[in-house]
């Protein structure tokens, strides 16, 4: 599900290119705009990328491992998958988010209820952990799509 996902966002963001005339010009890849106006430099970039996908399963183990799957033991429904778990435990996991803004932390929401179904469906964090960082990393390293989202 990650690679449809990860063509889902290029189409979205193409989308929104095409449909907001503000937007209009901007680049379809645009690596260094999660820097702001900073100039791009391949090496620093490497190095947040790097940061990014060290620090995602720690947020993995967190959210999925230690809050869903403490929900899911508490709110048991065998045989089918845990949505009240997964989406309690993906409202704490956005709310986390909205320092960087409210909509970025809306935006938070829907990834995260696929890591969450992806933990419950696996019953392990190295899927969700590998999701989280290729999507991630995608739509901020690649796509610098967060100034979508947050309006900066």
């Amino acid at each position: 599900v990650t690679l449809p996902a990860l063509a889902a966002l290029v189409a979205l963001k193409w989308a929104f290119l095409r449909a907001v005339p503000a937007l209009q010009g901007l680049p379809l890849f645009a690596p260094g705009a999660i820097f702001g106006e900073e100039p791009f430099r391949a090496g620093f970039w490497a190095m947040a990328v790097a940061l990014y996908a060290a620090l995602v399963p720690l947020q993995e183990l967190y959210y999925r491992a230690g809050l869903q799957g403490s929900l899911q033991q508490m709110m048991p429904t065998p045989g089918r998958t845990n949505w009240k778990a997964i989406l309690i435990a993906n409202l704490v996991f956005a709310s986390v988010h909205s320092w960087i803004g409210v909509r970025f932390a809306a935006a938070a929401l829907l990834p995260g209820l696929l890591w969450g179904w992806l933990y419950d469906r696996q019953r392990s964090l190295a899927g969700a952990a590998l999701s989280h960082v290729l999507l991630g990393a995608h739509a901020l390293f690649v796509l610098g799509m967060q100034s979508l989202v947050t309006g900066r």
